[in-house]
């Protein structure tokens, strides 16, 4: 009888401990984020707001709004006005489009600090109104990799 009587509590223990890895596994979830080195300790930022100029110049600046005012610009570069979004991948040595220099604002201790990128690539599609970028580069403060997927504000 005493058996029967622990099955609940043991039931109750379980369940509640279930609940617990979910709230942690739904914690690491790196979509909308990008992760920068902060010496050797991984920081990530989480991506609110994606922001692209196409103002008939050669240039695209792609800018993924985080926490805090901190973001990434990536720079689209070619040998023709840019009039939407491109779709497809991209790095610096692609033909015709190029993804050329990112720059990394993120911040420690209270301090921001700017970081260009080299060796570089993004990948970039269109589902309806939603956009994917998916990105990473290499910088003075190490690898950084992240994605943004949702709506996009056109500025022109």
């Amino acid at each position: 009888m005493k058996i029967l009587k622990l099955i609940p509590i043991l039931l109750l223990m379980l369940s509640t401990s279930a609940c617990k890895k979910e709230k942690i596994d739904a914690g690491n979830d790196t979509k909308n984020s990008l992760t920068y080195q902060n010496a050797g300790n991984p920081k990530t930022i989480k991506l609110t707001r994606a922001v692209v100029s196409i103002r008939g110049t050669k240039n695209m600046p792609i800018v993924l709004r985080g926490e805090n005012s901190l973001a990434v610009t990536l720079y689209l570069d070619d040998i023709n006005v840019f009039t939407e979004i491109p779709e497809g991948s991209f790095t610096r040595n692609s033909n015709g489009k190029m993804f050329n220099s990112a720059t990394l604002y993120y911040q420690v201790n209270e301090e921001s600090f700017t970081v260009q990128g080299i060796d570089r690539q993004i990948s970039i599609k269109k589902a309806g109104n939603n956009y994917t970028f998916d990105f990473e580069f290499t910088s003075g403060m190490g690898l950084v990799k992240g994605n943004y997927t949702g709506p996009v504000e056109v500025q022109r």
